[in-house]
C-alpha cells in the first residue's frame, strides 16, 4: 500500500529490465500520465535473448506510448540525490526520476534437483513423456527441457497454454498413460510487436522463428 501511494504521488519513473510484467507496468504508468523511461535488457525474457531486430520491433511498438524507450544500453550508475534518483547509462544518457523499478524476468529455480540424481541442464531434462531419468519423477512447464527426437535436442516451451498441456500430459503419464506431449495451437505470442515462438515441437514459419 505504501508503494502504491508513492506511485500515485511520483511523476517521473525509470524502469530497467523489461519482461512482460515490466511492459504492463509501463502501460499502466502511461495511462496514469506519468513520465516514464524504460531500458530494455535482452536477458530479461528467459529462455530467450532478444536480438537487435526484436529490440527494434519492440521499440517501434512501444514508441506509440508517451515514454522514452532505451535499447542496446546498460545502467552505469544509480545515485540517490535528496528525494530523487539520478541514473546514468554507459552511452551517456542521464535521467533524474522519482522512482526506479527493475523487472528482470523469472528463471525457474532447479537448485533443489542438483545432487538428486535427476539429469539437469538449464532446466530439468525429460523425454517426450515428460519423464526424467529417475523412475516416477516427471517435470513440466518452464522448468522442463523436453527431448525432441526429430531434432535430437532438448528445449523449453513458454506460455500458459503450453504449461497447461504439459501438466495434463504429466498427470496422465503418472497414472500409467503413455501420452506424448504435443504442441498447443498457439505457436507464437506477440511481445510488443516481436513474434516469439512458444513451442519448438513443430517447425513452422521457419523464416520467422525466434
Amino acid at each position: 500500500m505504501e508503494v502504491k501511494n508513492e506511485i500515485q504521488k511520483a511523476k517521473d519513473f525509470f524502469i530497467f529490465g523489461g519482461d512482460l510484467v515490466g511492459f504492463k507496468f509501463l502501460r499502466l504508468l502511461n495511462f496514469m500520465d506519468k513520465t516514464v523511461s524504460i531500458l530494455i535488457c535482452p536477458e530479461a525474457f528467459w529462455p530467450y535473448h532478444l536480438t537487435s531486430g526484436m529490440l527494434a520491433q519492440i521499440k517501434e511498438n512501444l514508441s506509440k506510448l508517451n515514454a522514452d524507450i532505451i535499447v542496446e544500453d546498460e545502467i552505469s550508475t544509480i545515485e540517490k540525490q535528496n528525494k530523487s534518483y539520478v541514473l546514468k547509462t554507459q552511452k551517456g544518457i542521464e535521467k533524474t526520476v522519482d522512482m526506479v523499478f527493475s523487472f528482470n524476468g523469472l528463471i525457474p529455480n532447479i537448485e533443489f534437483a542438483k545432487g538428486s540424481g535427476i539429469d539437469i541442464d538449464h532446466g530439468i531434462l525429460v523425454n517426450e513423456y515428460l519423464k526424467t531419468n529417475v523412475n516416477s519423477i516427471y517435470a513440466c512447464g518452464s522448468c522442463a527441457q523436453i527431448y525432441n527426437r526429430a531434432i535430437k535436442s532438448y528445449s523449453t516451451s513458454i506460455g500458459w497454454p503450453n504449461a497447461v498441456a504439459q501438466g495434463k500430459a504429466a498427470a496422465l503419464n503418472l497414472l500409467g498413460d503413455q501420452k506424448i506431449i504435443e504442441s498447443v495451437s498457439a505457436k507464437y505470442f506477440d511481445l510488443e510487436g516481436a513474434k516469439i515462438k512458444t513451442s519448438w515441437w513443430e517447425d513452422i514459419d521457419k523464416d520467422n522463428d525466434i
